[in-house]
C-alpha cells in the first residue's frame, strides 16, 4: 500500500467548510461526486482505482444507546476515517450511516483484500463509553475503476449495489461488485420505475391523494380495473364455529412480469418511493367498499383484516379520522382486523405505541403479521396492544414433518394460549397441516387449502358455493383403531393388509415416507409399523421423527434384516416400542399389533384418568380458593358493617334529642345516650316495654299510631317534668326493617 499522505492532504484541502458535514468535517455526497468525477478524468486506464462505499452499522445500534453514547461513537469513527489518509484513501458522507471511500491507486488486486480488511478493522475497533464497550460491525460495497465504471456516478452506484448485497448476508463482511450484481441492479431499477409509474396512475386516480379516504359506501367499479393493481380475498377460517370470522386481502399487481410479488414486498417498495401512504389508504377504501357489497348480501362474515403500515399511522388525526368514518357508514371497529409488521412496532415507537392503545380502546382487533420470521417475541405481546398474531406460513408449510417447525409453532400456540390471544395459522395448503394444527389447538386457519387468494368477481362466486367449507369435516373413523404401514414393497403391504384385515383396523399403507408423515398429520394414527430398509429414509430414521412428531403412537419395525445397533439405540431412545421379523407368522404379528392398540389404550386410559383427576384437584382447589375469598370477603364486610354501626351509634348518642327504637312488641330495640339519659332510672332501656318507661299517654298515642295508616306522627308530651316535642315515625320505607322511630326533643326553658 503506498503511504504517501499527499493525495489524501491535497484533497480534503480542496473542499470548502459549506461543502463539509458539521460534525464530522468530510465531504458531503454532491461536492465528493463532482471531486471524484474530477478525479477520474485524470486517471490513467492502466490504473486501478477502487471505490468503497462503507456501512458501519450505526442505524442499527441507535436502538441500544443514548444520543450521549452515540456521538461519541460517531466522532470515533470519523477520527479513525481520518486517519485512512496515510493510504491515500479519501473519504466523504454520503448520509448518516453511508461513507464513500476512494483509492485512486491501488497496485495490485491482490491487496484489494488486504486494504478492504484493514478499514473494517479500522471501523470495528470498540469504543468505549458510560463504562461500556461497543462496538460496530461494519460492511463494504468495492467497485473497481474501468471494470466496473470510468465515471463517478457508476462507480459508487455499483459500489452501493455491492453493499446491499454484503448487507443481505449475515456472515459476508464486504462484497466485490460483478456483472450479476449489474444484472441485479438493472432488474432492481426497473422494478422501481414500473412501479412508481403504477404508483404515479393509482395517485391520479384518487381526487385528493393528501386527504385520508378511508371508506367508500359503493363498491369498486369497473372503471377500476384500469388502475395496475387490484385487491385479492382469502377467507379466514374458525375450525370451531365451521365459518368464516374475517376476510383476509392481498394486494395483486397487474403488470405481468411482478404479478408474483407479495403484498409485503410492494408495500416495502413504495414506502421507498414515498407512496405507502397513497397505497395503503387506496386499500383501505377498496377493501371496505367490497366488504359493504357483503354486508348488503347479507354474508355472515364478522369482519375484514388490512395491512396498518406506518405512513398511515403517522398522519394527524389517523384515530379520530378512523373512528368518525366507521360510525358514519355504522361499522363497528371490532369488524376490522389490522395486521402489523415488527417493523411498523419499531419505527416510532413513542408514536406507534399511543395510537396502536387508542385503537384496541376504540375495538379495533390488531395482530402481528408473519409472527416467528423476524425478531418479534414474548416481549412484543406484551409491551404493545397486541390481539394476536399470524403465524409464519414457512412454519405451518412443514409442520407435519419437520420437528423443528412442530415446536415452533407449539410453542407460539402456547404464548398465546398463556397470554389469551388468538394465533392465526397462515399458508395453510394441505389436510394435513390443519390436522396438525388442530391437534395442537390452533383453530384459527388460512390458506390455500380452503381457498387460495381470489379476485372480488371469483371470490363471490365460491363464497356463495360454500364448497370449501366441506373441507372443515373430520375424517370419518376417528374413533375406530387406526393403523399405518409402511414398506417400500407393495407386495409386503398387500400381505399385511390381509393379515391384519379382520381385526378391524382403520388401516392406511404406503410406500413413500413423505406420504406417511401427511396420513399421519392428517389422521389419528394409533400404531406404526414400518419396514428398516427402504431407499428414502431408514425405518429407525423415519419412526425417530414420528416420535417427535407424534409421541402418543405405538411405533414398531418390521424388517428382514437385523442392524443391531441401530435398532438397538432407536429402542433405548424410546422411538420404537417393538421389534418384529420378516418373514412373519400371521397369528404372532396380529398377537403383537393386537398387544400394542392394548398397551395404547392402557396409556390412554391412565392419561384421560391422571387428567380427570388433575381437573378434579384444579376445580377443588379453585373451589376452596372461592370459598376461602368469599369467607374473607364476608368477615371482612361484617367487619365492616359493625364499625359502620359503631360509628352510626356514635353519631346518634351525640345528638341532643332521644332516639328510641320500638319493635312490633313495643318493646324497646335500641336507643340512644340521650334518651338514656332522659328516661333511663339506673337501668337499661333496651329490652323494656314502652309500658314500663313511657308516660301512659305517650303509649296510648303509640298504640294508636301502630293500628293506624300514617306514616309519621308529631305531638306534644310532657316527659320527666319537661315538654318535648314527640315523633313517631314507621320504619321500612328504605329499607327492610320493622316497628316505630320515637324521637324526643325537649323544649328548654330560659331557666334551663
Amino acid at each position: 500500500m503506498n503511504h504517501s499522505p499527499n493525495l489524501a492532504t491535497n484533497a480534503y484541502q480542496h473542499f470548502s467548510s459549506g461543502q463539509c458535514d458539521m460534525e464530522s468535517g468530510l465531504p458531503l455526497r454532491i461536492p465528493f461526486t463532482e471531486w471524484l468525477d474530477n478525479q477520474l478524468l485524470n486517471q490513467p486506464e492502466e490504473q486501478l482505482g477502487a471505490c468503497f462505499m462503507l456501512d458501519p452499522g450505526l442505524a442499527g445500534l441507535s436502538q441500544y444507546v443514548d444520543d450521549d453514547a452515540l456521538d461519541w461513537v460517531q466522532r470515533d469513527l470519523t477520527q479513525q476515517l481520518k486517519q485512512l489518509h496515510v493510504a491515500n484513501i479519501v473519504v466523504g458522507r454520503f448520509a448518516y450511516s453511508r461513507f464513500a471511500l476512494w483509492l485512486g491507486k491501488l497496485e495490485s488486486l491482490d491487496l484489494l483484500e488486504q486494504i478492504t480488511e484493514q478499514i473494517l478493522f479500522a471501523c470495528s475497533i470498540p469504543t468505549r463509553s458510560g463504562g461500556v464497550n461497543i462496538q460496530l460491525h461494519p460492511k463494504i460495497g468495492v467497485a473497481l475503476f474501468n471494470q466496473h465504471g470510468t465515471e463517478a456516478p457508476q462507480l459508487l452506484e455499483a459500489a452501493r449495489s455491492a453493499l446491499s448485497a454484503a448487507l443481505s448476508h449475515d456472515y459476508q463482511r464486504w462484497v466485490l461488485y460483478s456483472s450479476e450484481l449489474g444484472r441485479h441492479v438493472y432488474e432492481e431499477m426497473r422494478l422501481n420505475v414500473q412501479l412508481q409509474a403504477a404508483l404515479e396512475t393509482l395517485a391520479k386516480s384518487r381526487r385528493d391523494t393528501a386527504n385520508m379516504v378511508m371508506f367508500n359506501e359503493v363498491a369498486p367499479v369497473t372503471s377500476q380495473h384500469a388502475l395496475p393493481f387490484e385487491l385479492a380475498f382469502q377467507p379466514e377460517i374458525d375450525l370451531l364455529q365451521g365459518k368464516v370470522i374475517y376476510l383476509d386481502t392481498s394486494l395483486i399487481w397487474r403488470h405481468a412480469d411482478y404479478q408474483s410479488l407479495s403484498s409485503s414486498e410492494i408495500l416495502t417498495l413504495s414506502g421507498q418511493l414515498g407512496y405507502a401512504r397513497v397505497l395503503g389508504d387506496w386499500w383501505l377504501e377498496q377493501a371496505t367498499a367490497f366488504w359493504h357489497l357483503l354486508r348488503n348480501q347479507h354474508f355472515s362474515i364478522d369482519g375484514i383484516t388490512l395491512p396498518l403500515i406506518f405512513e398511515q399511522i403517522a398522519q394527524p388525526h389517523f384515530h379520530r379520522n378512523l373512528c368518525e368514518q366507521c360510525e358514519r357508514l355504522m361499522i363497528q371497529p371490532q369488524q376490522i382486523q389490522f395486521s402489523l409488521t415488527e417493523n411498523v412496532l419499531r419505527q416510532d415507537p413513542e408514536k406507534v405505541l399511543p395510537i396502536l392503545q387508542m385503537m384496541q380502546q376504540s375495538g379495533f382487533r390488531l395482530i402481528i403479521n408473519h409472527f416467528g420470521s423476524g425478531s418479534a417475541s414474548l416481549a412484543e405481546l406484551q409491551a404493545y396492544p397486541i390481539d394476536g398474531v399470524c403465524i409464519e406460513p414457512d412454519f405451518v408449510k412443514h409442520i407435519h414433518r419437520d420437528s423443528n417447525s412442530h415446536a415452533i409453532v407449539r410453542s407460539i400456540l402456547s404464548i398465546t394460549r398463556w397470554m389469551s390471544k388468538d394465533a392465526i395459522a397462515d399458508g395453510v395448503q394441505m389436510e394435513a397441516q390443519v390436522a396438525m394444527l388442530q391437534r395442537n389447538g390452533c383453530h384459527l386457519m388460512r390458506g390455500p387449502w380452503f381457498m387460495p387468494p381470489q379476485d372480488q368477481n371469483t371470490f363471490l362466486q365460491l363464497i356463495q358455493q360454500e364448497s370449501f367449507l366441506s373441507k372443515l369435516l373430520p375424517p370419518g373413523h376417528q374413533n375406530q383403531p387406526t393403523l399405518l404401514l409402511l414398506d417400500d414393497e407393495p407386495n409386503i403391504l398387500a400381505a399385511l393388509k390381509r393379515a391384519l384385515r379382520r381385526d378391524g383396523y382403520v388401516i392406511f399403507a404406503t410406500t413413500d415416507p413423505e406420504e406417511a408423515f401427511q396420513i399421519l398429520a392428517a389422521n389419528r394414527i394409533d400404531v406404526v409399523v414400518s419396514d428398516q430398509r427402504m431407499p428414502l429414509m431408514s425405518g429407525t430414521e423415519f419412526l425417530k421423527k414420528v416420535k417427535d412428531l407424534h409421541p402418543k403412537t405405538m411405533r414398531m419395525v418390521l424388517s428382514g434384516y437385523t442392524e443391531v445397533q441401530s435398532i438397538t439405540e432407536a429402542i433405548n431412545q424410546g422411538a420404537i416400542y417393538k421389534f418384529l421379523t420378516k418373514p412373519w407368522d400371521d397369528e404372532q404379528l396380529r398377537a403383537n399389533i393386537a398387544e400394542a392398540f392394548r398397551r395404547l389404550n392402557i396409556e390412554t386410559e391412565n392419561e384421560r384418568l391422571q387428567a380427570a383427576l388433575e381437573t378434579a384437584n384444579q376445580s377443588l382447589i379453585h373451589l376452596n380458593h372461592t370459598l376461602e375469598k368469599r369467607v374473607e370477603e364476608k368477615t371482612e364486610q361484617a367487619a365492616r358493617d359493625l364499625e359502620f354501626l359503631r360509628i352510626t351509634q356514635e353519631m346518634l348518642d351525640t345528638l341532643p334529642m332521644g332516639i328510641i327504637g320500638i319493635d312490633n312488641n313495643d318493646m324497646i330495640a335500641t336507643a340512644n345516650e340521650t334518651a338514656y339519659c332522659w328516661l333511663s332510672r339506673g337501668e337499661g332501656l333496651v329490652g323494656e316495654l314502652i309500658l314500663n318507661v313511657l308516660p301512659i299517654n305517650l303509649v296510648h298515642e303509640i298504640m294508636k299510631f301502630r293500628v293506624g295508616e300514617k306514616t309519621e306522627w308529631s305531638g306534644w308530651q310532657i316527659i320527666q317534668h319537661a315538654p318535648c316535642k314527640v315523633t313517631l315515625r314507621r320504619m321500612g320505607k328504605h329499607s327492610q326493617a320493622e316497628g316505630m322511630l320515637l324521637l324526643l326533643q325537649r323544649i328548654l326553658t330560659p331557666s334551663d
